[in-house]
């Protein structure tokens, strides 16, 4: 069965704290048959994001289908977010019934005023951890690209996806995937460990050593393997 990743949008929501994933799940879903990504929105209408990029949305609120996975980004635009009744309403059903929910950067308010980051562990961008501490009954941690509390993904900060191996995240069967985000520099994706009901944080030093040394990891392995043939058949060519 194929896994369906929801991305949330709003006004002067952050561009690539939603396109970054966006670009990783799809390329998953290219090597993944039945996966598929979706932006969700309140209104039909072209979103205008922070700095200036307009998104038509594939759903609204009303019609958006159930999701495996999903994603909520943050920016400028949360704290506008946060007062709108119909999105939390729609993100805390939304929610509920994902088997994982995921943030960017300062979505992890928007996961704390829905109740999935409370009680929990959470990573979110440097500049709005107190901000988030101050709301309580949350852990906000300094050091990790990303934390995984239970279902719960949340990771540092905006990013160009430059990089951290990728594949499709382990709701079904899928093998797991390695994200990561520290402030400015590396992947925005969420890390989704496949041993539940554990906290995850990894820090950017042990990823970036492991990627220069390209220690192999199986699962890194199957999904080069894999992005390789597709691009074999696709006519990209095959290994650069």
């Amino acid at each position: 069965m194929g896994i369906t990743t929801g991305m949330l949008l709003f006004d002067d929501a952050e561009e690539l704290d939603f396109v970054g994933p966006w670009e990783v799940f799809t390329m998953a879903a290219m090597v993944a048959p039945g996966d598929r990504v979706v932006t969700i929105a309140e209104e039909r209408r072209p979103v205008r994001c922070a700095k200036g990029l307009r998104v038509v949305p594939d759903h609204v609120f009303a019609d958006s289908p159930a999701l495996d996975v999903l994603l909520v980004p943050g920016g400028v635009g949360v704290e506008a977010a946060l007062a709108n009744p119909a999105l939390l309403d729609w993100l805390i059903a939304a929610g509920s019934r994902a088997s994982w929910v995921t943030s960017v950067c300062s979505g992890a308010g928007l996961l704390h005023a829905a109740g999935f980051a409370r009680g929990r562990r959470v990573a979110t961008h440097w500049a709005y951890r107190e901000t988030l501490r101050a709301r309580g009954d949350v852990t906000v941690l300094d050091g990790p690209r990303y934390v995984r509390d239970g279902n719960v993904v949340t990771s540092a900060g905006v990013s160009g996806m430059s990089s951290g191996p990728t594949s499709r995240p382990k709701c079904s069967g899928g093998p797991e995937p390695v994200f990561g985000s520290r402030r400015h520099g590396c992947s925005a994706c969420p890390g989704i460990s496949a041993r539940p009901g554990l906290v995850h944080a990894e820090g950017g030093a042990e990823l970036d050593d492991r990627l220069r040394r390209r220690e192999p990891r199986g699962l890194v392995e199957r999904s080069s393997t894999s992005c390789r043939a597709w691009r074999a058949r696709s006519g990209m060519g095959g290994e650069r």
